[in-house]
């Protein structure tokens, strides 16, 4: 009989981003991932796997309790090669889960720090988790601290998991160390995570026809998100079948040979849980070793999702990798391995781990062709037709295509579209509807994007005016820049920018204080804020979210080309995370002209194919973003001949000056700003008021603000600067206005529902309360 049972666990983030999660109470079961969701669905499918071919142990406690306990260490510290304990203490919090059993004693767990202990009551176990967790801790390093507590604590969580009976066949191989970091690709757990794959026959009769044949290594090579794992299950399946087939039809076959057929003879594994949980020099090849030896006894195979995964994880480079630990064991053919890549990934891998190619065939997976994608969003729509009476429009699907072929073109079939495509069909379940439609589809385009849904549809009209007028509202005094924004805005909405580069790459050029980082802001507002954000913490969410913006004279030194793509713990730079994340994102780089000539070349690339590879093979794309650049190249030269606002040929005489000519032809634009005039720097005091209004000290006491011109006239006389534009005018506004008002507010806290009035009067500014 199936039954739920329920699996007390905890997860965290290490400062790397990767997700731990780990059982507290019966069988321990660890994970690790880059995405948490898929952190917990490792938990699942273990525990599922023990259920069907081992057994699971009831949970000890099912309510977990979590607490930080304080406890009083000593570090080390090493100097001249020899390590010296502190004779300082050292205060940490270590997260512990507990529960109480059913007589009573109480099991105690410290994931982080690989401790678990039991004891008779609760009254004592604080005592002694002190105890073992100063005998843990004593004589490590502050880097050894580091690792093993994590920054943002653990959360405590439950996971339901559906048991069912033992399978009729068992078997007695340990795979104690193989279950830890491995799943099997076949078995139910393994049908729910990966589906059968639609359209993909040939390719999948192709690989199961080579696992047969040939007892070779195989790279699965293919853009990201063409499907690659997914014919993997579906191969590993078929092979599975064959073996075990193989097994019924020798008459010769002794019980051990039947028990080895029936053994999952494909994992999957990554390289990220390998190296979960290993602190000490030599763990984790100890781990490996174990699971080479558990493999062999019933020739299994390892598969890997990433390669460069497993150049980059285990050691400081390539050479010190996981993929060089299990080179000599794949050549000696101690160990069969398929390893999934991306082709950018297999040309890093040659730089850097030369030869380690040579292992493997190479097997190619191609994108989907459009025809045969529409049909597996058929497919799949008339699935969940047939099992949850969901309807579709036809339309719906072609819609859906168009949209990630139009706006995510880097995206390879099926990827995340089939992805988008199942979540509509999910959010109707849950929403109990019984049919999708386009509307459908443009809503959670949005959600997805940010897009606002005048450039989404093409039926809905744009008109130029319109979009120039939205952003000479917010611009003041730059009708050249809100012309330039309009027409890179009006080429996308029309589906004329060039799909292999960024919708648009411009250079922002004039003096300081004109408006520059504001147009940007304007820009982020408009293109993933629907236009429509009115409130200020609104504003400012969208900006947050979607302006990556990088101060380019950090990126001025030896190395800098590469601190733009990575860290130096191999993490991605904040540019290449950002854009990872959200690729529909506006990207400012300041002051340009101050960055090294190696940030140059890498943003030539960049700017020509839209497209970023760090040298472990990871691709970010920017073909879905706007990248703008800032600088103050001409304005000298401008100001030393005389200022035109109608010509910006100093502008760009400047930066051709400046730029290789290579460089300089990349811009798509280079947008100059004029100098503010003080009729500006007034209209410009005006939408400083009205925002200080949304502020939450006006918006929690419901207090309003009144000005005339007069004031805006004054405020904008008393900040007046050719040379620095707007720039002082905020600390005009914050000494004259807001620190009066605030000092008004401090004296009376309970004033509320009231007005404040500014006026001018013999030549200062007054604040009365109405």
């Amino acid at each position: 009989m199936m039954s739920y049972k329920k699996f007390p666990i905890v997860w965290w983030k290490d400062r790397q981003g990767t997700f731990y999660a780990q059982t507290v109470s019966g069988e321990s079961v660890c994970a690790a991932d880059d995405d948490l969701k898929k952190c917990v669905r490792q938990i699942k499918s273990a525990i599922l796997w023990h259920s069907e071919n081992t057994y699971v142990s009831e949970a000890e406690f099912e309510a977990p309790n979590l607490e930080l306990l304080k406890v009083a260490i000593r570090t080390s510290e090493t100097f001249r090669e020899r390590r010296h304990l502190s004779s300082e203490q050292t205060w940490v919090s270590v997260p512990c889960v507990w529960g109480k059993r059913d007589d009573g004693s109480v099991v105690c767990n410290a994931p982080t720090i690989e401790l678990k202990f039991q004891c008779d009551s609760e009254d004592k176990f604080r005592e002694i988790a002190r105890e073992e967790i100063q005998s843990r801790l004593n004589g490590c390093s502050q880097a050894q601290l580091a690792s093993m507590l994590p920054e943002n604590g653990l959360i405590v969580d439950v996971v339901n998991v559906k048991l069912g009976e033992s399978k009729d066949t068992q078997w007695s191989f340990d795979c104690e160390n193989l279950e830890t970091v491995a799943n099997p690709l076949t078995g139910r757990h393994a049908q729910k995570q990966f589906s059968a794959p639609i359209n993909r026959d040939e390719e999948v009769a192709s690989l199961h026809r080579r696992l047969r044949l040939q007892q070779g290594n195989l790279l699965i090579v293919g853009p990201r998100g063409v499907g690659k794992s997914t014919i993997v299950a579906a191969a590993a399946r078929k092979f599975q079948d064959t073996r075990r087939k193989a097994a019924k039809e020798s008459a010769a076959e002794s019980e051990i040979d039947t028990a080895k057929a029936q053994m999952p003879s494909m994992w999957m594994c990554s390289a990220d849980r390998i190296v979960a949980g290993m602190r000490y020099l030599g763990e984790w090849e100890q781990r490996l070793e174990r699971v080479i030896e558990e493999l062999a006894e019933f020739q299994g195979i390892l598969c890997f999702e990433r390669l460069d995964a497993l150049c980059r994880l285990g050691g400081e480079d390539a050479s010190a990798s996981i993929a060089s630990f299990l080179a000599p064991f794949i050549q000696n053919r101690e160990l069969r391995v398929i390893v999934e890549a991306t082709r950018e990934e297999l040309d890093q891998c040659r730089l850097l781990l030369p030869g380690f190619e040579n292992l493997f065939e190479v097997f190619e997976v191609e994108p989907m062709p459009e025809e045969q994608a529409r049909q597996l969003l058929d497919g799949l729509g008339k699935e969940y037709t047939r099992n949850h009476k969901i309807e579709f429009e036809p339309e719906s699907a072609v819609l859906c295509q168009r949209l990630f072929k139009r706006f995510m073109p880097y995206d390879t079939f099926p990827g995340k579209c089939v992805g988008f495509w199942k979540g509509l069909f999910e959010t109707a379940k849950r929403d109990r509807a019984a049919k999708i439609g386009q509307d459908n589809v443009v809503s959670a385009f949005i959600d997805l994007t940010g897009l606002p849904e005048s450039l989404i549809r093409d039926k809905v009209s744009l008109p130029t005016n319109e979009i120039r007028d939205w952003f000479a509202e917010r611009i003041i005094g730059q009708p050249d820049p809100c012309n330039r924004l309009t027409d890179v805005i009006a080429t996308f909405k029309a589906g004329l920018n060039d799909p292999n580069r960024p919708i648009g790459i411009m250079l922002f050029c004039g003096p300081t204080g004109v408006g520059k980082t504001e147009t940007v802001k304007a820009l982020t507002r408009y293109m993933f804020g629907n236009a429509t954000t009115t409130s200020e913490h609104e504003k400012q969410a969208v900006v947050r979210d979607r302006l990556v913006r990088l101060d380019m004279s950090e990126f001025a030194g030896i190395g800098a080309a590469q601190r733009l793509t990575i860290q130096s713990n191999g993490q991605p730079g904040e540019l290449v995370k950002r854009l990872r994340q959200q690729p529909f994102s506006i990207v400012l780089l300041d002051e340009i002209e101050k960055a090294s000539s190696d940030v140059f070349d890498v943003l030539m690339g960049v700017m020509d194919e839209g497209r970023l590879t760090d040298k472990w093979g990871r691709v970010t794309d920017f073909r879905s973003s706007i990248i703008i650049m800032t600088s103050n190249l001409g304005v000298q030269s401008r100001e030393s001949v005389g200022f035109k606002a109608d010509t910006d040929s100093g502008f760009e005489a400047g930066v051709r000056k400046f730029f290789r000519p290579e460089f300089f032809n990349r811009i798509d634009r280079i947008v100059s700003f004029a100098p503010l005039s003080r009729e500006s720097v007034a209209r410009i005091a005006e939408l400083e008021l009205q925002a200080m209004t949304q502020r939450e000290g006006f918006s929690s006491r419901r207090l309003k603000l009144n000005w005339n011109n007069e004031v805006t006239s004054f405020l904008a006389s008393q900040s007046y600067s050719k040379k620095l534009g707007a720039r002082p005018l905020q600390r005009t506004i914050e000494q004259q206005v807001s620190t009066r008002i605030a000092r008004i507010l401090a004296a009376q806290p309970g004033l509320s529902d009231s007005t404040f009035a500014l006026s001018i009067s013999g030549g200062e500014l007054l604040v009365d309360v109405r």
